[in-house]
């Protein structure tokens, strides 16, 4: 029931900040803010999608920032976190083409609001500086190895691919084809630290 939804999610929310902040003052920090920022989205705004999608994205991107609160701090943590962030806004707002249907008369998402090519064309540019974005650490930070490199290749590969299939207009694929390219990423993210 929703009750019972409302309540677990309660309790996750609570158990995840006492979690945070016993780790350090950043990491609660984090943890709150982003509590209050998905409450408030989804109690307010959730009808406007357009907000929602750098919310996902912005709490997606920040999963590095609090993991890197940690251990400490590092210049490559910041790019990763700006890729994640562009690469999710984008697949968030594929997405929202793809539900375009769906959503009309419930919510309002981008597609919605701004023309079609538009929307393809931010999609391609959020995604082309995710994609220059993950270098960066390789060629200023000194980060990573070659297998690190051959990993993110791959999935930068798979992102430009998609950006093929977000011209052609096959939007359903668009999330499934990010989602693989963000887990071989993320495959060379770890690759590249040891």
């Amino acid at each position: 029931s929703a009750k019972n939804a409302l309540v677990y999610s309660m309790i996750l929310f609570l158990l995840g900040n006492i979690a945070a902040f016993f780790i350090n003052p950043i990491a609660f920090a984090i943890a709150v803010v982003f509590s209050f920022l998905l409450i408030f989205y989804s109690a307010f705004l959730y009808k406007y999608k357009y907000i929602g999608n750098w919310v996902v994205a912005a709490a997606t991107a920040f999963t590095f920032i609090f993991g890197s609160a940690v251990v400490g701090f590092s210049g490559t943590v910041f790019v990763f976190a700006g890729a994640a962030l562009l690469i999710n806004a984008a697949r968030e707002i594929g997405k929202d083409l793809a539900d375009a249907g769906a959503d009309r008369g419930f919510k309002k998402s981008l597609p919605m609001v701004a023309p079609e090519k538009a929307v393809q064309v931010l999609i391609a540019l959020l995604t082309t500086a995710a994609i220059a974005l993950v270098y960066v650490p390789y060629v200023w930070f000194g980060f990573g190895n070659i297998y690190f490199l051959a990993l993110v290749s791959i999935a930068n590969i798979l992102l430009l691919y998609n950006l093929a299939v977000v011209f052609r207009k096959k939007y359903s694929k668009i999330s499934l084809i990010t989602k693989t390219a963000l887990l071989l990423a993320l495959a060379g993210f770890f690759a590249g630290i040891f």
